[in-house]
């Protein structure tokens, strides 16, 4: 008779153990980044100048929106930056559906034929480079916003009330009106007109 192979059964178990803590890796930024994803993509309250509220896709203020790329339609950069932040969140979705996909699968039916082939060419340290791939580029989405938002919106506006909104990290924060609070003003070293403060007409005109 053939003895055991203690070494094979502890080298399956490191496998297993490494399995689970991978498992749970990738679980826990997927949650994180599923939330995120939807807070940075629904919000209109990235920035907020007084009573308007400036997001990665639309401006909206007085009771009318429009899109945040026509505002900086004078200002290159300024709509360069907009569209750089706009990408990394399109990433993030075109990213986050199929590793949510593969996690229902492992997570659903893994004892199934596809869950086994999943299991056996798809390795978990892939959902938790993917997932942390994904928190990336809402980095870098939160990051292109609290570059521009001084110079393309604070600086060219006639209020004191500007401000980069944090709470957009914390689940939007809002007042007793559902209206986000800037946490950061900004005093404009000069009063210059934008393209920010046609915002109503153009909706309007959209509409």
């Amino acid at each position: 008779m053939t003895a055991p192979v203690e070494g094979s059964s502890s080298a399956n178990s490191t496998t297993a153990s490494r399995g689970s803590l991978f498992q749970l890796i990738s679980v826990g930024l997927l949650f994180v980044s599923f939330i995120f994803l939807i807070v940075s993509a629904a919000t209109t309250g990235w920035i907020v100048v007084g009573s308007t509220n400036i997001g990665l896709f639309t401006v909206c203020g007085g009771g009318y929106c429009g899109s945040t790329l026509n505002a900086f339609a004078n200002q290159s950069s300024c709509q360069s930056r907009d569209q750089a932040a706009q990408a990394f969140i399109v990433l993030a979705i075109l990213t986050i559906f199929p590793l949510l996909c593969i996690v229902a699968i492992r997570r659903f039916i893994g004892h199934t034929e596809v869950g086994a082939l999943v299991n056996k060419y798809i390795p978990w340290w892939i959902d938790v480079i993917t997932a942390a791939v994904i928190v990336f580029f809402l980095t870098i989405t939160w990051g292109a916003v609290a570059n521009y938002y001084t110079d393309c919106v604070c600086n060219n506006v006639g209020s004191t009330a500007c401000g980069l909104n944090y709470g957009v990290l914390l689940f939007l924060a809002r007042d007793e009106n559902n209206e986000v609070k800037p946490v950061h003003t900004h005093q404009p070293p000069h009063q210059q007109s934008s393209n920010l403060d046609n915002t109503q007409p153009d909706a309007a005109h959209a509409a």
